[in-house]
């Protein structure tokens, strides 16, 4: 008579199922962790260097691929995010990507941002004409306000192309925001410069962390 006890093959191979269930479970979650926290120092460092003057360096000087180039904030968009120079994965992993080639904040032309609709530019789909973005740098403030959204396909590349009739901000992220994997166009929103403000220096709180405020003249 066989051992009833004895666990069987099929029970052999249900644990052995979910053991590896459970284990990929937590590498997911590691790895899951591991992106946030390097994204969330990479922030933290990006947010005290766009602070620091660039007196020191030539100018009209390009960034370095991977450096900060602006903080762009609006409460309207639930946006608060440093934007790094280049638009790969690894940039578009630690913030939103600035479109090389494209202008920096303030100067004329088009100021290009990419990211991903699921983390730093999720707030994109509330976008509307006269809501504000503010591009932070150590050379001042600049406030852009949005003119318009569209949506397009992924090689429209001419929603980043140069303007020369003024300032304008273009921010690009996949779209629709709710789908699942590798989204098929593209959501585009249109700001223009309307404000100037003074440069922004760095100010310590309590913990040490620096964050942005208007010199006074």
């Amino acid at each position: 008579m066989p051992n009833e006890s004895r666990p069987s093959a099929r029970s052999h191979a249900r644990r052995r199922l979910e053991t590896a269930l459970i284990g990929g479970g937590a590498l997911l979650l590691a790895f899951v962790g591991a992106v946030y926290l390097d994204a969330h120092w990479a922030q933290r460092l990006a947010a005290r260097q766009i602070q620091l003057p660039a007196a020191d360096l030539p100018p009209h000087t390009l960034p370095a691929p991977g450096s900060p180039v602006a903080r762009l904030h609006s409460p309207d968009l639930d946006l608060d995010v440093v934007g790094l120079e280049g638009v790969d994965p690894k940039a578009l992993r630690r913030g939103v990507g600035h479109f090389p080639g494209t202008a920096l904040p303030g100067q004329v032309g088009n100021v290009s941002f990419a990211g991903h609709r699921d983390t730093f530019f999720r707030g994109l789909r509330d976008a509307a004409p006269g809501q504000r973005v503010h591009l932070e740098t150590a050379e001042g403030i600049f406030v852009y306000e949005i003119t318009g959204t569209r949506i397009v396909e992924p090689d429209a590349v001419e929603v980043v192309a140069p303007s020369t009739d003024g300032s304008h901000l273009t921010l690009v992220t996949c779209y629709p925001f709710d789908w699942i994997g590798p989204a098929p166009q593209r959501f585009v929103v249109r700001a223009s410069l309307v404000e100037r403000r003074g440069a922004v220096v760095a100010a310590s709180d309590a913990d040490g962390s620096a964050g942005p405020h208007e010199r006074t003249p």
